[in-house]
């Protein structure tokens, strides 16, 4: 399956450190502050054909913030 016509239904699975990149509309953003006090978040990637659930770690997440709204923050 070529990554043009890639769903999010599929199942991929990919080498540690390969970067891959994934479209679709972000919803249910969980935005914590971790005990180091840096912010992280989790949600769910949905487009036409499923949802997954997505992880934005620390250093991405402080990168690529940018017209993603916060819903909440917790602190653990």
């Amino acid at each position: 399956e070529s990554s043009s016509d890639a769903h999010l239904s599929s199942r991929y699975y990919r080498k540690a450190r390969k970067e891959i990149s994934l479209g679709g509309l972000i919803s249910d953003l969980r935005e914590i502050t971790t005990k180091k006090g840096t912010r992280m978040a989790f949600g769910q990637l949905s487009d036409l054909y499923g949802s997954i659930e997505v992880v934005f770690f620390p250093e991405s997440y402080s990168k690529n913030t940018t017209g993603i709204p916060s819903k909440s923050t917790k602190s653990y």
